[in-house]
């Protein structure tokens, strides 16, 4: 049989076991630990509002007024008519409640389902933008990422969003890739149902905007791709509309009160605000005023200051995050995880990328291949540099830090990571001395042990008891 045939074969059936391994996993997991968080129980109570009375019952109010009857200090959104974000989380674990009956278990089944789901979707996105080894490895990562576990067994909508996200995403690179224009409007439908999961997942179509005005303008000319990014607010409308008949509320006043505490403006320090518009400058300043001859003229060189500050920016980060990255290396160190809320909420702007080390090696690399660009697959990679970008920079702004806000991140990162990895060891298979070639690959395949080495140790110390909330 021809070795093409025998991948055919294999890469199916593997990630058919990584998916079927992963979901037994992860609901034993959710089975073991009785612990639930407030968040978890307003879902299911949400459901099966739902179940028997329809979306009209779309509600936190009965149990709040159970909570506050204990004396439980809420905050206000939970006495709103209608739940702070939109139901589809809640109108899918109604539908498993239908399905399967009304308890935690069934509910459980829509976080740990669309978690898997993601496993084969980024290998199709990996072999889509670089080939199917890297893809296949980033599904192996993803399988074994402990923040993906941890999410996926608690009864949170992040696994949702972030596979919505990653559809969308996936849709977006196909079109550009196939020149399907088609699937634009794929993507933007994928886009609309993270964005009626969670508000915030609508920042995909702002990376969309900005891919096509800093990378491929000929996009701005294309309907499709142009009716993709009114998709998701043309899908909102209906919601909109039961809001409003609902609860008197307009969008504005529910984008108002999306979060009790942390405002997205609400104390955010001058200096954080002088650093996104800098951003914004650097981000026109390395890719558009290099693709827009008549300001070529302007008196900064865009190559020679975009390696001067690349550098800078790396010793700055390099300091600021060194206590991290060391954890990162030590196979036994346990990231902190608590159950109280409010943790992290004073920690400093490099929180998820420090975090994010912790959890995992790969992100190291992640993180590096922001500055060591792959100029083969850029245009397409760059998908991926920008939607992370995005989502990273709205909640490191948002400051409520959690590291479950950035779960759909992750495959981003976790391809780009492997992918620089793959990129070391196939150039220094180009090296002329066998010794230093030897040596070099020996020690990326050594680097590839160790990140699942890592991954397991958290997962079994962490993860797998399903005991923690905040991390």
């Amino acid at each position: 049989m021809p070795i093409n045939n025998l991948k055919n074969i294999f890469i199916p059936i593997l990630l058919a076991f990584l998916c079927v391994s992963a979901f037994q996993t992860r609901l034993t997991n959710f089975k073991n630990s009785k612990a639930r968080t407030i968040d978890e129980v307003v879902y299911v109570r949400l459901a099966t509002q739902i179940v028997d009375g329809g979306l009209q019952q779309y509600t936190s109010i009965p149990y709040a007024n159970e909570l506050a009857a204990q004396g439980r200090d809420l905050p206000g959104y939970f006495f709103h008519p209608l739940f702070k974000h939109p139901p589809v989380f809640s109108l899918l674990i109604a539908l498993s409640f239908k399905l399967f009956g009304i308890n935690e278990n069934a509910a459980a089944y829509i976080p740990i389902l669309f978690s898997i789901l993601m496993i084969p979707l980024i290998f199709l996105l990996g072999r889509m933008i670089f080939n199917a080894k890297i893809g296949l490895i980033a599904a192996l990562i993803l399988t074994f990422d402990p923040i993906n576990i941890i999410c996926s067994q608690k009864i949170w909508m992040e696994s949702t969003l972030s596979f919505f996200i990653l559809l969308s995403v996936t849709f977006f690179a196909y079109a550009i890739k196939s020149k399907k224009d088609i699937f634009f409007l794929l993507s933007g439908i994928g886009c609309g149902l993270a964005a009626l999961t969670k508000y915030p997942s609508i920042l995909t179509t702002f990376a969309f905007i900005l891919y096509a005005m800093a990378v491929q303008r000929g996009l701005l000319k294309k309907p499709m791709f142009l009716l993709s990014l009114v998709l998701p607010i043309i899908l909102m409308i209906p919601w909109f509309l039961f809001m409003r008949s609902s609860s008197q509320a307009s969008f504005m006043d529910s984008l108002v009160r999306i979060h009790y505490k942390t405002p997205i403006f609400n104390g955010v320090p001058i200096i954080g605000i002088i650093g996104i518009a800098l951003l914004i400058f650097f981000l026109w300043l390395f890719v558009i005023k290099e693709k827009t001859p008549e300001l070529k003229k302007w008196p900064i060189d865009p190559v020679r200051f975009r390696k001067k500050f690349l550098i800078v920016i790396s010793i700055i980060f390099g300091f600021a995050l060194w206590p991290q990255f060391f954890h990162s290396w030590q196979i036994t160190f346990l990231p902190y995880t608590t159950w109280r809320s409010g943790t992290f909420s004073g920690e400093p702007v490099t929180f998820y990328l420090g975090r994010l080390m912790e959890f995992g090696i790969i992100y190291i690399f992640a993180f590096l291949s922001f500055f060591l660009v792959n100029k083969e697959q850029k245009e397409l990679a760059d998908i991926l540099r920008i939607n992370t970008f995005v989502v990273l920079l709205f909640y490191i702004i948002w400051r409520n830090y959690q590291s479950r806000y950035i779960l759909a991140c992750l495959p981003f990162l976790i391809l780009l990571g492997v992918d620089l990895l793959f990129r070391i060891y196939n150039q220094a298979g180009q090296l002329d001395n066998s010794f230093f070639r030897i040596i070099t690959r020996s020690a990326v395949i050594i680097v590839g042990c160790l990140i699942f080495m890592k991954s397991q140790y958290i997962n079994i110390n962490l993860s797998y008891t399903n005991n923690l909330c905040y991390f």
